[in-house]
């Protein structure tokens, strides 16, 4: 980590100082943060994390669990038990994918996902059929966020960490490279830039 005098710089380059930089604050080459999962409200929480995982790899560590089935693509549990994400994804080739049978919205309309199963690239859209009951149930016509949780924790365990403390649900994410991008917004980019090299070149 490095530490600075924020105020000192400022001064010497006559820049202003944004009173939401703490002045000494550590700048880490490897940054925590989380956010709170919305436990009850299932099938929105379930999105989160699938974008999540999305945005990583296009659930390139999901590859060995993916399956696909006639309309759909399901993520195989076997290991947790049951059948309980067999629902995912609904194929370009289903009704549900443009919901035209009518009735009621059983994907999210607004998002394709092109996952590469089986050696083929389906376009498909996430299921809306979500619960959040415990896995030992498995009587609900639908896909278990439980399920999800758990099978992100283990292929993406050293990217991502969903756990609950104290009645809440949490996902962090454990960022692995350190990007000037990375730091938050108050703090400019060129500025930071000139931070650096100011402590390089009076400490090498």
């Amino acid at each position: 980590m490095i530490r600075f005098s924020y105020a000192n710089f400022c001064k010497f380059y006559g820049k202003d100082e944004n009173p939401e930089v703490k002045d000494g604050e550590e700048i880490r080459l490897a940054d925590t943060s989380r956010v709170e999962l919305h436990f009850e409200q299932s099938k929105e929480c379930a999105r989160q994390l699938v974008d999540c995982v999305y945005r990583i790899d296009n659930f390139e560590r999901f590859s060995k669990v993916l399956k696909n089935n006639d309309k759909n693509v399901k993520i195989i549990t076997d290991d947790l038990g049951g059948n309980y994400l067999r629902y995912m994804f609904a194929k370009s080739t289903s009704d549900l994918y443009e919901n035209t049978s009518g009735g009621k919205k059983r994907v999210f309309l607004d998002k394709d996902y092109e996952i590469n199963v089986d050696g083929m690239t389906e376009k498909c859209r996430l299921s809306t059929e979500w619960v959040s009951s415990e896995l030992g149930d498995g009587t609900a016509s639908a896909n278990y966020l439980q399920a999800l949780m758990k099978t992100i924790n283990t292929y993406y365990s050293d990217v991502l960490k969903i756990y609950e403390e104290f009645g809440r649900w949490y996902l962090e994410y454990l960022k692995q490279d350190f990007k000037l991008s990375d730091l938050p917004s108050v703090l400019n980019q060129d500025l930071l830039r000139d931070i650096f090299n100011h402590f390089w070149q009076n400490h090498l």
